[in-house]
This record gives C-alpha cells, sequence and structure tokens, in this order.
C-alpha cells in the first residue's frame, strides 16, 4: 500500500539523517518523523477525497503548456486583443471519459497571504494563475468542466486549505476583462 511506502520512506530518511549526523537522535527528531507521518497522511487524505469527489486521476505533473513544439496559450481579451500565456501546471487530473480535468497548483506559503479569490475569481487580476492553467487544462480537455485549485501543503494552520476556481462562462468572462489591463 502506498501509506506505507510513504511511511517507509520517511522512516529511511529520518534514520539516515541522524546516522550521518544532520540530525540528532532521540525525542526531538522522533517527535519531528511522527509530525511529518501524521502530515502526509493528512495530505493523502485530502488527495483521495479530491479524487472521489470529482472522480479523476492524476494524469501529468509539471504539465507543459505554451512552451517547446507547443502553441502558446492564447486568450482573446473583451476588446479582441490576443494575449499569450506559457507554463507548466504542477499536477492535472481528469475523469476517464475527458468530463471533468482538476488542476492542482501546489503552494508552500500560507493561505493567509494569498490574494483573497472569494468575491473575485481572480483577484481584480492579481491572481491570474488559476485562470490560465484552468483554460490549458480546457484545451488539453475541451469537453471537460474544469476545476483549477491553489492546495497549500505546507500550511497545518490553514489546515491544508485547497481553494479554488470553477472554470465556469462567468469566470471565463471574468478572465477576458482582467487580462485587458
Amino acid at each position: 500500500d502506498e501509506r506505507r511506502q510513504l511511511s517507509a520512506i520517511v522512516d529511511r530518511h529520518f534514520a539516515r539523517a541522524v546516522k550521518r549526523g544532520i540530525a540528532p537522535s532521540g525525542f526531538t527528531t522522533d517527535t519531528q518523523r511522527q509530525s511529518l507521518q501524521r502530515q502526509l497522511q493528512i495530505l493523502l487524505d485530502d488527495d483521495e477525497t479530491m479524487r472521489k469527489e470529482y472522480q479523476v486521476v492524476p494524469v501529468a505533473v509539471e504539465a507543459r503548456f505554451g512552451s517547446g513544439s507547443d502553441a502558446p496559450l492564447t486568450v482573446t481579451t473583451a476588446r479582441g486583443e490576443p494575449v499569450s500565456f506559457r507554463g507548466r501546471i504542477d499536477r492535472l487530473d481528469a475523469s476517464s471519459d475527458g468530463s471533468r480535468a482538476v488542476v492542482t497548483d501546489y503552494k508552500t506559503g500560507k493561505a493567509a497571504n494569498a490574494p483573497s479569490i472569494k468575491g473575485d475569481p481572480l483577484a481584480a487580476g492579481r491572481s491570474l494563475q488559476l485562470g490560465v492553467y484552468g483554460k490549458a487544462a480546457q484545451a488539453r480537455y475541451p469537453d471537460a468542466s474544469v476545476r483549477s485549485d491553489y492546495w497549500y501543503v505546507t500550511d497545518e494552520v490553514s489546515g491544508y486549505r485547497r481553494e479554488g476556481i470553477d472554470l465556469d462562462d462567468d469566470v471565463n468572462e471574468r478572465f477576458n476583462e482582467v487580462s485587458e489591463s
């Protein structure tokens, strides 16, 4: 089972760090190892819940768009002007029938420090990343409903929060509006 394998990897790395003198042996290191094991299990639970909810499986990591031989992702603004984007999606999940796609952008900062996307999914143009990544996923899966999430994988205080947007008509229209500025 993957969970036991992950746990064994953590144990091996901690043991190696103690053996090399990088980490002290004893209570402190054991406590840190146990804390990391607990955090990883929570993340695996959250990931499993997301995949079940959207009925998707991972299909790509570091999924490039608009680089190499790929044409750039080009969006036409409300004024009819093309804007091109290139990038990499940390992780892309999709359903087996191509009807759903979920973009995950892993964040290592604090969720509280990020611009709020609650009232405006693109934070007045300060947070285009989810929209750009979502549009890149739509280009790969044109018939899919697309969700684009930030996942704060190191922010224990926020409960490793996931927050994101569904790329619906309203979000697409808002994206075209803010990409003009």
